[in-house]
């Protein structure tokens, strides 16, 4: 009988034991057993894969593409060597565009012939901004006579501009901002534009008057603070000028000059400086300065251009 026991407890401890011998181990959904040491299998490193750069953008010589004048022209007031602004009016090129809707061009005034009733203006096209910042050169030139009148362009309108050479442009990576750099805040301040007896018309070549330009301080600043020099005319709606148009700070005068309570800082601006960089109706302009401590500032106000 001591036998028999003996025997039934073995077969008892090894039936006990035989779902241990058994057991499934079980992994998390998406997890995995690593090989011992953390690698691959049989220790290898895991390869790492590098990121293709971004294929180039080229365009062929010879392209041609629409853009609109963003510089006002008139050959009774343009002047010989002076720089043009233009934008192009659409992208250049198929797939990733070389040149992006919007992006900026310059071009330089090549000739001048005032003649109220044969004008003639010609602008050689230099070189417009590519996608990765770069400028790219442009070739031909725009050449506008007038019909009876001096020979004019308004802000838009459109013209055909050439690459001469074919352009490749690489991507470039996005800068990385600097540890711990943080860009200052923008102050809010007010403006109001007068233009009483300001007249432009580009077909006769004439521009007479000056426009007013009231400037009030940030909340909790006095105009006294404001650093005169600084304050320019930076954008035209969605347009930020590559050269802005100083205000006149010789002839600022501090005053109450719309009569508000609220004292106001009162500048001048040429006619045809204003008026250069606009579009014909109704626009935003902005105009941009800085405090003597350093503070930026920026003031908005409506306009309506004519000329």
């Amino acid at each position: 009988m001591r036998r028999r026991f003996s025997i039934l407890s073995l077969v008892l401890l090894m039936g006990a034991v035989s779902p241990l011998l058994h057991a499934q181990v079980v992994v998390p959904v998406g997890e995995s057993i690593k090989p011992e040491g953390g690698g691959e299998e049989g220790g290898a490193k895991k390869a790492v894969k590098k990121r293709r750069a971004a294929p180039a953008s080229v365009v062929k010589p010879g392209s041609s593409f629409m853009i609109q004048m963003a510089t006002v022209l008139s050959s009774g007031l343009s002047q010989p060597g002076e720089t043009v602004y233009f934008l192009a009016n659409e992208d250049v090129g198929s797939g990733r565009p070389v040149i992006a809707s919007g992006a900026v061009g310059r071009g330089t005034i090549k000739q001048v012939v005032a003649d109220k009733k044969k004008g003639k203006l010609v602008v050689a096209l230099d070189s417009i901004q590519a996608v990765n910042g770069e400028s790219v050169p442009v070739g031909g030139d725009v050449m506008v006579e007038g019909q009876g009148s001096q020979a004019s362009v308004a802000f838009g309108d459109k013209f055909t501009a050439t690459l001469d050479e074919k352009i490749v442009v690489r991507p470039k990576p996005a800068p990385r901002p600097k540890k711990g750099e943080v860009a200052p805040e923008i102050k809010k301040a007010s403006v109001e534009i007068r233009g009483k007896g300001v007249k432009t018309d580009i077909k006769k070549g004439t521009a007479k008057g000056n426009v007013e330009v009231i400037l009030e301080a940030p909340k909790g600043m006095t105009v006294d603070d404001v650093e005169l020099n600084s304050v320019a005319l930076t954008k035209v709606n969605s347009f930020a000028l590559p050269n802005p148009v100083r205000a006149s700070a010789a002839k600022a005068k501090v005053g109450d000059r719309n009569k508000n309570g609220v004292t106001d800082v009162n500048f001048s601006i040429e006619a045809w400086d204003f008026v250069k960089y606009q579009p014909r109706g109704n626009n935003v302009v902005t105009f941009s300065g800085r405090m003597k401590n350093g503070t930026p500032f920026e003031a908005t106000s409506g306009v309506t251009i004519d000329y």
